[in-house]
């Protein structure tokens, strides 16, 4: 037998409260924005600023802090367009050093031959983060 279940939203027993995930795990922080272009954020979870420190070098700040700065970086990607060139490359959390609950270091670079990489300005940086929030 089919089953059908139509509603126009979920919420906690209260009637207001966002339903809570059971051994479920959602993204904490996300970005897109234009790295080569700009730093104007497009689109957004959880972050309240974008610096750009050098080429392909940016500090991205999260408004409400992880609880430590042992969380999960999961996807990264970007994509780069200059005449007949395409690239796609990832756009990378690069040194844990200098991550903190707040703050998230990445860089975007391009593949040369053998093992090396080049900074460059990517369009398209997307990135996003899961972790367990501050309280």
């Amino acid at each position: 037998m089919t089953s059908v279940l139509n509603v126009d939203s979920i919420a906690a027993k209260d009637g207001t409260s966002p339903v809570t995930l059971t051994k479920q795990q959602a993204a904490k922080a996300l970005i897109d924005f234009d790295g080569a272009s700009s730093t104007i954020v497009d689109k957004s979870l959880n972050i309240s600023g974008l610096v750009d420190n050098s080429t392909g070098n940016f500090t991205i700040s999260i408004s409400s802090s992880f609880d430590s700065a042992d969380y999960y970086f999961i996807a990264g990607t970007a994509g780069y367009e200059s005449g007949t060139m395409n690239a796609a490359t990832l756009f990378g959390q690069f040194d844990n050093s200098t991550r903190t609950s707040s703050q998230i270091q990445c860089e975007s670079w391009v593949t040369n031959t053998g093992n090396s990489r080049t900074a460059i300005y990517l369009d398209n940086c997307d990135a996003v983060w899961f972790g367990d929030l501050a309280t």
